[in-house]
């Protein structure tokens, strides 16, 4: 902290004695003319018309150059510094874009997250669930992981696929978000996204098993008119 203070003071010394120098110049540089003309010719309240009409001729001759540089110069000075301006602002606007978009993000990768693993542990109970033949639900699951891709949407696979989810609709809607979820992430190129997606993709694998989510997606692609490339587990083969 000190050493930063120290800094801005001796930047602040360093501005301070520049423009000291610079105020210097510019007064010797509109004193000079008027002192050599005075040396030179002298300065008096003259009578003649004639001679007033030569100093202001001799001024004017020196001073218009000079008054032109300076504000040349003064124009390029405020060019720089509109310049810089413009673009700390634009820099500014960067900045706060690429914070807002990374909280933007952060919530949406939050909030997926929560509700897959909502979603994830929902299924879990409802895939242990027992039937009538008193087998859990996920062994009837299951069966479809063996079917053959070529085979998923053959007449008698759809009506079973359809026959099977009128039967567990909750199962098919969870597994429906799950798989919009993962779309969502799947779709950005942005590392935090592909980290979360991997992560889902391991955690959804490792509580249901990956038969289950293979047979899932099996169920999903033979009853539904959907690209293999949106259902993450069937795409992986």
């Amino acid at each position: 902290m000190a050493t930063h203070l120290f800094t801005n003071k001796k930047t602040k010394q360093r501005i301070d004695m520049r423009s000291f120098v610079i105020a210097g110049l510019i007064g010797i540089v509109f004193c000079a003319p008027i002192i050599i003309y005075t040396y030179q010719f002298g300065f008096g309240i003259w009578n003649e018309h004639s001679k007033w009409a030569e100093m202001g001729s001799a001024l004017s001759g020196i001073y218009s150059p000079i008054i032109a540089a300076l504000a040349s110069y003064i124009l390029i000075i405020q060019t720089r510094s509109q310049n810089r301006m413009n673009s700390y602002q634009t820099q500014m606007h960067k900045n706060q874009n690429e914070m807002y978009k990374h909280q933007y993000d952060q919530d949406f990768i939050n909030r997926n997250e929560d509700s897959t693993h909502f979603y994830i542990n929902e299924l879990k109970h409802l895939l242990n669930q027992q039937t009538s033949l008193e087998k859990p639900v996920s062994e009837f699951v299951n069966q479809f992981s063996g079917i053959p891709e070529a085979e998923l949407r053959s007449s008698q696979n759809v009506a079973l696929s359809k026959l099977f989810i009128s039967n567990h609709k909750n199962i098919f809607y969870l597994w429906s978000a799950i798989t919009n979820g993962l779309v969502g992430l799947k779709s950005q190129s942005d590392v935090a996204y592909k980290s979360s997606y991997t992560s889902l993709l391991l955690r959804i694998n490792t509580i249901i098993t990956h038969e289950s989510c293979l047979a899932l997606d099996k169920l999903f692609y033979s009853s539904q008119d959907i690209d293999k490339d949106n259902l993450h587990f069937l795409s992986r083969i």
